[in-house]
């Protein structure tokens, strides 16, 4: 998940100097649902109308603060979203005190990741040129034949993506694509692993 929101955004912040806002809007509220539904899938038969709307909140309304006020919010909402997806189906084993912390910590995080995403321009993140060694360690390390290792196949693929997609784009003025893309891969990870960690 984290290569696919890193070849979002660098999809994305090139969209944002090449076509109209308004397609970038629709293609920002489009990759919100995407990664809502690759996040629901799995467990779609149990999913509800209450779960699926607390997932899509926070993208609708900093889409809607976008469309008011300009700006990059919820294209870099993107970031957070696949872990406020685990955040969110969570949600009813916490109890009220629990829920209360589960949110301070996901702000925490997500404002140290916007801060990451920020200085790319100034400090350089390699994480998207690194990200291909994860799933390929994992299919060399792994089950055998590749098709029983089929979710580090895909992100191999997506990883690999990345890597090409950013070194095809050219640099802008908030800096190179592979470093924003890589903050945004670590971003992702680190509201990842915050949010789905075991239950304590």
């Amino acid at each position: 998940m984290a290569a696919a929101v890193g070849i979002a955004e660098v999809v994305l912040m090139g969209g944002f100097i090449m076509v109209p806002q308004s397609w970038v809007l629709a293609l920002i509220v489009a990759a919100q649902i995407l990664v809502c539904a690759a996040m629901l899938a799995p467990i779609w038969p149990s999913v509800s109308w209450k779960l699926i709307c607390g997932c899509a909140a926070p993208g609708l309304v900093l889409t809607g603060f976008t469309v008011i006020g300009g700006g990059y919010w919820a294209a870099f909402w993107l970031v957070g979203l696949p872990a406020w997806v685990m955040l969110c189906q969570r949600w009813s084993r916490y109890r009220l005190r629990r829920k209360f912390l589960e949110v301070l910590g996901f702000a925490g995080l997500y404002a140290g990741a916007s801060l990451l995403f920020a200085l790319c321009v100034y400090l350089p993140n390699p994480a998207a040129l690194l990200l291909p060694l994860v799933p390929a360690a994992q299919l060399y390390f792994g089950a055998l034949p590749v098709q029983r290792n089929l979710p580090a196949l895909i992100g191999l693929v997506l990883s690999v993506g990345l890597v090409v997609l950013a070194a095809l784009q050219p640099d802008a003025d908030w800096g190179a694509p592979w470093s924003y893309a890589g903050a945004a891969v670590t971003g992702v990870l680190i509201l990842a692993s915050y949010t789905g960690r075991k239950s304590r």
